[in-house]
């Protein structure tokens, strides 16, 4: 429990009280002179795993999240965490548990465009289908042959659970940035449940950040894909791309969940298989990454950068490395920033 006292204010904000901020609470905007004190309390949760730029969910029983941060880099549910150096479409997330069976498929670019996230595509067994673009950063919904926009409040219903879209292109504080919010439901007697949150992050004809919370610790066992990757023991995937100071960075290509076909051939639309043709362009797997190093000049530059908006040490230590990984093999102050915006989501 935090120092009391606490205020509520016109917003229901919960803030501190200081010689600055009036304590003065009017109930219903009355003159009645009643004040409303409050303490800040960390309600008791099991253990987070929190990713970079991809933001922690708004409950009090999130147990686990997981995304494709800022670039290539993926933080599991399980607390895998590798950087991605293939381009293609793989298998995300999926959830598949009594009646509801979800694939959460991306599409990465190639290494021109430094193997970042460029779209999604999720689906339900039913057939219902949601596209997302970083062409123009916004949700569509495939029915009756047909793509239409989604708008923030739909709510998208298939036999066994419900897609709730509590966000469409909100500005985030990074002015090039878009937030998305959808909560994934399932049907159960006592009525729908939230099992997951997605929420995605858009620059603009550059590329997506996404992550998925997973509400209920039981749910976790149904959890498949890149997010659902355990951490893993071999130590040969440790290459060091980064100076000793920094550490070294594990990298896969994660064959194991690529998806065959085209995009379209997967339920994505045409005019995305079109964007995503001149993204996915790969000059050689991990080519221009791999074989580019960064002196200490160009390192100590990066963290300067990275320092500006992320902290080195503490619990995201982890995409200050990735962070200055990025600056050095391409990227700038806009990738920083990103990773900032995204970790307070």
């Amino acid at each position: 429990m935090n120092q009391a006292p606490y205020i509520v204010d016109r917003n229901s904000k919960c803030r501190a009280a200081s010689s600055q901020s009036s304590s003065a609470c009017n109930l219903d905007g009355g003159g009645s002179g009643w004040r409303q004190f409050c303490c800040c309390v960390s309600l008791p949760t099991t253990t987070t795993e929190t990713p970079a730029t991809t933001g922690a969910a708004s409950s009090t029983t999130t147990t686990e999240e997981g995304g494709g941060n800022n670039d290539p880099h993926i933080q599991s549910l399980k607390g895998a965490h590798y950087t991605l150096l293939k381009g293609g479409n793989f298998l995300a997330w999926s959830f598949s548990k009594g009646p509801v069976d979800w694939r959460l498929l991306a599409s990465y670019s190639g290494s021109s465009s430094r193997f970042t996230p460029q779209s999604l595509l999720l689906l339900d067994h039913s057939g219902q289908t949601m596209e997302f673009t970083a062409e123009k950063c916004e949700w569509q919904a495939h029915s009756e042959d047909e793509w239409r926009h989604v708008r923030a409040g739909s709510l998208l219903s298939t036999d066994g659970s419900n897609w709730d879209v509590q966000e469409v292109n909100k500005r985030t504080q990074d002015p090039l940035s878009m937030e998305s919010v959808i909560f994934l439901n399932m049907d159960e007697a006592g009525g729908p449940r939230k099992v997951a949150r997605l929420l995605v992050h858009c620059s603009p004809q550059e590329h997506l950040n996404f992550k998925v919370s997973v509400f209920e610790k039981n749910d976790m066992d149904h959890v498949g894909g890149e997010l659902g990757a355990v951490p893993d023991a071999n130590k040969s995937l440790h290459l060091s791309f980064l100076s000793a100071k920094l550490g070294s960075m594990v990298t896969k290509m994660d064959t194991e969940f690529e998806v065959p076909g085209t995009w379209l051939m997967l339920g994505g639309s045409e005019a995305a298989a079109a964007y995503l043709t001149s993204k996915t362009v790969d000059e050689g797997i991990g080519a221009s990454l791999l074989s580019t190093s960064c002196s200490d000049v160009q390192e100590q530059e990066a963290e300067k950068i990275c320092a500006k908006h992320l902290q080195k040490e503490g619990h995201h230590a982890e995409i200050f490395t990735d962070c200055v990984f990025d600056v050095c093999h391409g990227g700038g102050e806009q990738d920083a920033q990103s990773a900032a915006a995204f970790i307070s989501a």
